[in-house]
Order: C-alpha cells, then structure tokens, then sequence
C-alpha cells in the first residue's frame, strides 16, 4: 500500500506533494496526512485529478469444478464480463459474491465501480443410462450430483419367447441419488403362457388339457374304443405352442366277423342285403326304388360292428307350372311338387272385349304350362232393315241391312249370312234384285274364326205375284227407256 503525506517519523511511507500531480490508485490505497498511526498515508496539497482502479477476483469453486477468467484491475466504470467454462464432469451453477447468488448466467457482464470478489460455483455430474435388457439403449442424460435420476420414455417391453410372457418389473440397480456415472437395465417378470394339448379321435375332440413349458407332463384322457381296434394317442412333445395329438388305431389281428348291411325301401320291404366286416372301408349300394315325382338316397350310415339297416328317403322334386299368354310368352312361373295341393295363378293378361281366365289345369309331374282362356264380355248387336221395317220388299227390290255393335273384341268382324251362308262383312250390307224370300242375320267372328255372338235370323219377304213381276217389267222398261232417251239427247247436243 503506497501513502503521500508529509514525514512524521513513523514507518509508513509518506511524501508531500507541491506540485500537481494525476494518480491511478487502486480501491485499496488510502488518502490522508502523517498521524503516526503507522497507516499507509498522503498529504496532498495540491493534484488536479485522480482514477481509482478497481479490482475483479474470480475463483472458481470446487477448484477443479472448472475454469474462470476475466479477473483484474478495471477503471470505474468499465464494463466487465466474467467467464465460467466447466470442466468435464461439472456443470456451472452460478455466480456469488459473498455467498449471495448475482447471476446464473456463464458469461456475466456488469460496470466497475468497486473491487470485487467473484466465486463461480460448479456441481459434479454424472452420465446416467437406461437400457432394455437387451442392451439396447432407451434414454442417455447427465444428472447433477445427488439428484435422483428419472426415466421418462415409455415403459420397457420384452416381447414373447421360449413360452413366456414378459411384463416390466424395475431397474437394476434400484434408482438412486447420482454420485458416478450409472448404467439402469429393465428387469422383468415372466410368465409362463398357457397353450392347448387337444386330443382328437376320427375328427371329433375328446378332450383339451393345457399345459406351460414349466409342465413336464400332462394327465392323457382314455383313448375312445373302437371295435375291433386297439387304440393309442400319437407321440407328442410339449412344445411352446398348442399341439394337436391323434388316436391311433390299429386293427385286431384276428378272423372278423362278417356283419350285413340291410337296405329296404319306404315300406320297410328288403331291397338288398350286402355283407361286411369292421375292415370294411365302402360296400357298393343298391339304386333307391324309383318314386315318381321324388328323388331318393340311402340314409346316413357307418359300418359299425353289428348288422346295420339303411332305409329309402326321399325329396319331393320341385317342377315348375309356366303360366303363357296368346303368344305363348311367359307370364309367371309358379313351382310345385307332387305333394303341392295347389298353386296361387297370376292374374291372366287382359284383353278388351273379353273376360280372362286359365285353362283347367292338374299339377303333374314333370311341370305344365297353362294357357289363358278368353269369352266375350258385352257384345251388343242390333240389326235394321231400312230403318227396321218388317214388310215384304217389291220383286228385285234392293235393300241395305246396317248393324250396330257396342264393345266390338279385339280383332273381331261382323259378318253377313244370307239363307246361312257368308255373303260379305262390314256394318252394312245390301241384298240386290232379290227374286224370292231370303232369311239374313249378322255375327260377330273373332281372329281365331270362332262365332262370338250372331243375331236373330230375319226373314224377308218379297212379292213376287204375277202383277208385282209386271210391275217391276214395265217399270224397269220405263227407267231403261227414259234413260236411253235423255242419253240420245246429251250426245245429240
């Protein structure tokens, strides 16, 4: 410590000082004159300025916990940044001064204006993992020294093996406060997996055991008797997996008895009998007796040791009625069997003018088709003779016959019959140079030809009398003789 004062005998370091002068003076010289206190003094009687230096100690704590810099002598007011590097194995935990915390950053700035004294302080760490117990890595993390490290991912899994199941147990070793690098690996317990011995007979099940690979054997169900075998269960070994395990039979050495298979009809009348023994694996059958309008088989049977009878069944066969119009299109088809008592028809196809109806019909074998049948509905016919006068007509005295018809059928004509036979169609008809009585009448005749309907017979009278024949000459004479006469006269002009 440097001092500037005037001499007082003692054993500090003293000047004065007369002239001006400029000091840098660190925060630890003192300023002052002689007292003979033995204090670091200085008498100053004249100076114009002075700079105080401040100084920045930096240590770091532990000491090996890492390095520090950025300590030394500042002017008041400069701006200073302290650094903390951890070494390996540490991690930077703050910056104090005096024990009191003023930053948690690495790199820490502030102005100088007083000397200080800076501890960065360090934490050992330590590299903890977590692995399956395969090995295989599931979380990597430093921890701070005596913290309790902590696993975050998802829960560990073993998958299936060697017919066992794994469920996470814990880590190994027990999780505890970091003091050196630590390596956890996940423990399970395992359990062993049920699985299925399943013992078969001819297809059927006879009986299910379960078993683990812990299980060394297993209670066998009796295999089922067969005649005329001795039976046993196939070699098996329980595996990690369920095993299927099979009777075994084998065939009695000795002479078999010869058994019969007795086929019979509906009736129960003997159709054929045909012999076998417990080795007997197929027999040829008989064919079914034939039952009209069925199909047969044999029932369902098996060779067994003892004579056995098979009985005729039968299927009713299903044929079909096709319900047809005019043309032969069809319209419905309905099935049926021998033992259908009757059917539900469709309606029959309409037809103007007539009232629709099926065929007689029987349900046979073998399917039928049935036709539709038609009879004439509302045909109203009236006949007139000009105007419907009933007298007798003069000798060869032409007359028209009209005929008026209401709901005509489909395709139906009107036809005209003079003394009964077919003179012409249309609604009108006219009967010329009649010389005697003649009988008329119309029907209605349909596409097919058939009469529908035919009215009442008219009978027609015509004078034919001596004078009534000399009428007709002289007037037929007159007519003809006038019209020569106006016929001369237009071609004469």
């Amino acid at each position: 410590m440097i001092g500037l004062s005037g001499g007082d005998g003692d054993n500090s370091a003293e000047a004065n000082v007369d002239s001006t002068v400029t000091f840098k003076l660190n925060a630890l010289t003192g300023l002052s004159g002689g007292d003979g206190d033995g204090a670091d003094e200085a008498n100053v009687d004249s100076y114009t300025e002075y700079i105080l230096l401040n100084v920045i100690s930096v240590i770091a704590e532990p000491g090996d916990g890492g390095n520090v810099t950025g300590g030394g002598e500042y002017d008041n007011g400069d701006e200073v940044t302290v650094s903390a590097e951890p070494a390996e194995g540490y991690r930077f935990v703050n910056w104090t001064e005096n024990g009191t915390e003023v930053s948690t950053d690495a790199d820490y700035t502030f102005t100088a204006t007083q000397s200080r004294e800076l501890t960065a302080n360090f934490i050992p760490v330590y590299t903890v993992r977590f692995e399956n117990y395969d090995g295989a890595e599931l979380q990597t993390g430093e921890v701070v020294s005596g913290d309790i490290p902590s696993y975050g991912g998802e829960t560990p899994e073993r998958p299936d093996g060697d017919g066992y199941t794994y469920e996470f147990a814990a880590w190994s070793p027990e999780i505890t406060a970091a003091t050196e690098n630590t390596t956890y690996t996940a423990t399970y317990t395992k359990k062993a997996i049920k699985y299925t011995a399943t013992f078969t007979a001819d297809g059927e099940t006879v009986d299910k055991v379960e078993f683990t690979v812990e299980t060394y054997s297993i209670t066998e169900p009796e295999v089922p008797a067969k005649d005329g075998y001795e039976g046993k269960w196939s070699e098996y070994t329980l595996a990690a997996n369920d095993i299927t395990i099979q009777a075994e039979y084998t065939v009695i050495e000795y002479t078999a008895v010869e058994y019969t298979a007795k086929f019979v009809d509906e009736n129960g009348g003997t159709v054929a009998e045909v012999p076998y023994t417990v080795g007997t694996d197929s027999i040829t059958e008989p064919e079914v007796p034939a039952k009209d309008g069925y199909e047969g088989k044999w029932s369902e049977y098996s060779l067994a040791a003892g004579d056995i009878t098979i009985r005729a069944e039968y299927t009713a066969i299903e044929y079909k009625a096709t319900f047809v119009d005019e043309n032969g299109g069809t319209i419905a088809e309905v099935p049926y069997t021998v033992e259908t008592e009757s059917i539900e028809a469709p309606a029959v196809p309409e037809k103007a003018g007539y009232a629709g109806g099926w065929e007689e019909y029987t349900l046979e074998i073998g399917g039928i088709t049935v036709k539709p049948v038609y009879t004439v509905t509302n045909v109203d016919v009236n006949v007139e003779i000009d105007g419907g006068s009933d007298e007798a007509i003069g000798y060869r005295k032409d007359k028209t016959f009209t005929v008026s018809v209401e709901n005509l059928p489909e395709g139906a004509e009107i036809h005209w019959i003079v003394n009964g036979e077919y003179v012409g169609t249309g609604e009108s008809y006219t009967v010329e140079d009649p010389t005697g009585d003649y009988n008329i009448s119309a029907a209605v005749v349909d596409a097919d030809g058939n009469i529908l309907y035919e009215t009442q017979v008219r009978a027609v009278k015509v004078r034919n009398g001596f004078m009534d024949k000399l009428k007709w000459f002289f007037s037929d004479f007159w007519n003809n003789f006038i019209k020569a006469v106006i016929d001369a006269l237009f071609k004469a002009c």
